[in-house]
């Protein structure tokens, strides 16, 4: 904004606005010069223009810092979604390589068998012809479907377990609340109270300012507000001059000011202490989980070992069964 020279004071700049909340007003508030200032006994609530460029321009960097700390927070929690990722991907390659193991030795076995039959065909010999006239091929396939049916059984309870996980996971469309982190709109608005519309005018009885208010409740119930002088005041509300209802309207908006400051604080202090609180609980529930989680986990191993055991029971090994 370039100042204007004053039409009334051409020699002076208008780079000057009173900031009291009884002149500001919502929109159409005007610069003024110096001279204007001194003119209207209220100078001492004048400051420079330039307090709100510099205001500004502070206000601008702090936005600047702000943003780039959500970019950071944004990129570090990214990066933590990545290594959750790329543990899963680990987990699962190693998944298919312990089955693959498995399923490799399970197929070791039945190739040897495989083999011993290709050589009874091409070697035949007296041992290789009476073990496989024992054998039973029914009981055979019968064992084998089994095995088979038992480990089915095993992988299809193992990928619940998996798949129940998963739809925990995926199925929290509410993890994360929108407003986690949402800072409030900077209100633009100029802040002005209910005498917006009116000036310090000047009292004719009295040439006093009227600038002063009746606080009690019997006042305040009468409107619209009304101002007066320090002698009107006196006169009309003697009573609760002397009761000290009347105050000047600067203190009470200075009071009104401290008070929304003090409820702010402890707004905030409230909230601070909900977020402690849950945060302790949220730790207590996850340490129960994991105690939890540990239990079945044992648990399961014991199993796994029984089943294991019974697989090894019901193995096949060509060289027990023919030598």
């Amino acid at each position: 904004m370039i100042p204007l020279q004053c039409s009334q004071h051409e020699q002076e700049e208008q780079k000057y606005i009173c900031v009291h909340p009884i002149c500001l007003k919502k929109v159409n508030n005007k610069l003024c010069c110096i001279q204007q200032i001194e003119s209207t006994q209220i100078y001492e609530y004048f400051r420079s223009g330039k307090k709100a460029f510099t205001n500004s321009y502070i206000l601008k960097k702090q936005l600047e810092e702000e943003i780039l700390k959500n970019q950071d927070l944004q990129n570090k929690f990214e990066n933590r979604l990545m290594e959750v990722l790329n543990s899963i991907v680990s987990w699962q390659n190693n998944q298919k390589k312990i089955f693959k193991n498995i399923a490799d030795d399970s197929n070791r076995i039945l190739i040897e068998y495989q083999m011993m039959a290709t050589n009874l065909e091409k070697n035949p010999s007296l041992d290789s012809l009476i073990y496989f006239y024992q054998q039973n091929i029914e009981e055979n396939q019968a064992e084998y479907s089994n095995i088979r049916e038992q480990m089915r059984r095993y992988l299809d309870y193992q990928m619940k377990e998996i798949e129940q996980k998963r739809d925990i996971l995926i199925t929290q469309k509410t993890l994360f609340q929108r407003d986690i982190l949402k800072f409030n709109y900077l209100d633009n608005k100029i802040q002005f109270n209910c005498f917006d519309d009116q000036e310090f005018e000047i009292c004719q009885k009295h040439s006093n300012k009227i600038k002063m208010l009746c606080t009690h409740l019997n006042c305040l119930s009468n409107q619209p507000l009304q101002l007066l002088c320090k002698n009107c005041v006196a006169v009309e509300h003697q009573e609760h001059y002397t009761q000290k209802y009347v105050k000047n309207i600067s203190s009470i908006l200075k009071e009104q000011a401290e008070k929304t400051e003090l409820i702010e604080k402890l707004k905030k202090k409230y909230s601070l202490d909900i977020q402690e609180q849950t945060e302790k609980n949220l730790q207590k529930i996850s340490e129960k989980l994991a105690s939890l989680y540990q239990n079945f986990e044992n648990q399961k191993d014991s199993k796994n070992l029984n089943s294991k055991l019974y697989f090894e029971q019901h193995r096949l090994e060509p060289s027990q069964n023919y030598k």
